[in-house]
């Protein structure tokens, strides 16, 4: 992209091997690690997604996972590559569940990734019902308990839910 500004040359360029995201985490031992994942996982990732969630020009993700984490790579290129749109809330609307339900319905929000601790307020919320764009949702990073999947299958019926996990080594999900 950077090419395209004229008068800006980087001198960075996207190599298969190449590093593409450095996530700093606890690894098993309790001290911190770093795992470098390659740029061409990254682009196998949001490529595989793409195909696999039938991300298109017509859906929209709203932003709910911090940029620190890895989780948000899929938020932030999906709808780059698919032609999709990004939904950045104002800082702490995805928190309050009324502004977030809000969020979905003005913006017409199709997909969303989330912990089980975010869809646990979320989904006691009898508006969640009202969301009818939503035809897609991730929950990752936590386990995700029956009571909460029964909720989640009686407010949006028709929406597709899938449990994601990853190991950092496999670029963010698998």
């Amino acid at each position: 992209m950077a090419r395209t500004v004229p008068g800006h040359e980087s001198g960075a360029s996207a190599q298969p091997g190449r590093p593409g995201l450095h996530d700093l985490h606890l690894g098993s031992t309790g001290e911190p690690k770093g795992t470098l994942c390659p740029h061409r996982s990254l682009v196998n990732l949001v490529l595989d997604q793409r195909v696999r969630f039938r991300f298109g020009p017509d859906d929209a993700i709203a932003l709910n996972i911090p940029v620190s984490f890895d989780g948000s790579v899929y938020e932030i290129f999906m709808p780059l590559v698919s032609g999709g749109r990004l939904i950045i809330p104002k800082p702490d609307e995805h928190k309050e569940v009324a502004e977030f339900i809000e969020l979905i319905k003005r913006r017409r929000v199709t997909s969303m990734v989330a912990l089980h601790s975010m869809l646990v307020p979320l989904f006691s919320d009898p508006r969640i019902e009202e969301c009818r764009s939503l035809r897609l949702l991730l929950s990752g990073g936590e386990s995700l308990l029956p009571d909460l999947v029964r909720r989640i299958r009686q407010a949006l019926p028709d929406m597709e839910l899938f449990h994601v996990y990853g190991p950092t080594e496999a670029a963010v999900l698998v």
